[in-house]
């Protein structure tokens, strides 16, 4: 008799308790195609407050690259590699199922090779590489693997850097003059 007490609850549990199951992004219909092309993507995330694309090979991204999120708050973060960008992070309040659009420049024939990563607070809960042959998608294991904090850390470019320190060291020969030491 508990035995079957015990085989009701599972049963009720495995009914009645929302799906916790989590998978990686599947396109939603075929990629459609303009000046550039963008294919709709849905995850079943079971909780996601970020993800992030970065292009492997082939692209770039058409900037904005992740865009027209269907969960309300979801909107792109940051984009990385200029004007043709090769890395987008987007962020948003949990999501069970998310919904976005993703773009691309160049030729819809051409095949391109993206990887994916999605986080719920601070652990990893999804990562792929998707292929696209010019014609079909598929989906492969990667071993890109950044920390949250990466994702959401927008990488100086280094001529910014470069100018920075240059107009310090510039300085140093008027503070030398201000305190009455030229040369």
């Amino acid at each position: 008799m508990r035995a079957r007490t015990i085989a009701g609850f599972v049963m009720a549990s495995m009914l009645f308790a929302p799906s916790a199951a989590r998978g990686n992004p599947v396109p939603i219909g075929e990629p459609l195609e303009g000046n550039s092309w963008h294919q709709l993507w849905g995850w079943n995330s079971g909780g996601a407050d970020l993800f992030a694309a970065r292009i492997v090979s082939g692209g770039p991204f058409e900037s904005p690259a992740l865009r027209d999120f269907n969960v309300a708050g979801w909107t792109l973060d940051n984009e990385q590699g200029g004007a043709s960008p090769t890395q987008a992070t987007a962020v948003g309040p949990t999501a069970g199922y998310l919904v976005w659009d993703m773009w691309f420049e160049g030729d819809m024939t051409d095949s391109l090779t993206w990887d994916f990563i999605g986080f719920s607070g601070e652990s990893k809960i999804a990562s792929a590489s998707y292929m696209w042959n010019g014609v079909s998608w598929s989906v492969a294991a990667t071993t890109w693997n950044p920390t949250r904090e990466q994702l959401l850390t927008n990488i100086p470019l280094p001529a910014p850097v470069l100018l920075g320190a240059l107009g310090l060291v510039g300085m140093i020969p008027l503070r030398r003059r201000a305190l009455g030491r030229a040369g």
